[in-house]
């Protein structure tokens, strides 16, 4: 069920992807490719044995893909969609003083040969994800333009991955951020992402959720654009 759902998603999206050249009226859509930098975090949250929430060390990471943008679908708001590799993710510093194998943001029995005393556990959990943001752009200015949108996300792969973790292969997202027109074919975009769905869970533990947090900095550069006739 889970599956379907998502496949239905993803057909939203890109249907609406395809529908925005219809809709853009006499005004050009440009495509264009943009790379940048990633800087992420995850926010963990445990139920199970108190109130406990924090936010794990920020990791870097890189981005690179595809746009297409459509201005003016509706008076001075376009629509921009991109298809993009990132490196999301973050690095565990946590402390434990458990006895036993203890517990570590991967959940219990993973990483501390704890024998009483506090024990410190480093790791760096790297994300590889293929994106698919939709963005509603404002074109209230002609330098700056803000945006807000979602974004889909699927899991190609994991480093580090914790063996007492299950990972979801889909995820959802809310985006917002600015772009800046820098030259005629040169625009910088800062963006804030953050995560809806729990990527991952421990076993045994369904009140956890882990979600990804970050802003990236990227450059894109458009390539050329189709008009509508």
């Amino acid at each position: 069920m889970k599956s379907f759902t998502h496949q239905i998603f993803v057909s939203i999206i890109l249907l609406s992807v395809f529908a925005i050249h219809p809709f853009s009226g006499k005004s050009q859509v440009s495509y264009g490719v943009k790379g940048g930098l990633v800087i992420s975090s995850v926010e963990k949250k445990m139920k199970h044995n108190s109130s406990y929430s924090y936010s794990t060390r920020p990791k870097e990471g890189t981005l690179a893909g595809v746009w297409l943008y459509a201005p003016k679908v509706y008076r001075n708001i376009g629509i921009q969609a991109e298809l993009l590799y990132s490196n999301r993710g973050s690095e565990y510093i946590t402390v434990s003083s458990y006895y036993g194998d203890g517990y570590s943001p991967y959940g219990y029995g993973y990483g501390y040969p704890s024998q009483g005393n506090q024990h410190v556990h480093f790791a760096n959990e790297s994300l590889h994800t293929l994106n698919l943001p939709l963005a509603f752009v404002f074109r209230s200015d002609k330098i700056f333009h803000p945006y807000v949108g979602a974004e889909l996300s699927y899991l190609m792969k994991v480093n580090d991955k914790p063996s007492h973790s299950d990972y979801k292969k889909f995820g959802v997202g809310a985006i917002a951020g600015i772009q800046a027109k820098l030259a005629d074919k040169i625009t910088a975009d800062l963006r804030y992402n953050y995560g809806i769905n729990s990527y991952k869970s421990t076993p045994g533990y369904s009140n956890e959720k882990f979600r990804t947090r970050g802003f990236e900095l990227s450059l894109a550069y458009t390539l050329g654009n189709m008009t509508k006739k």
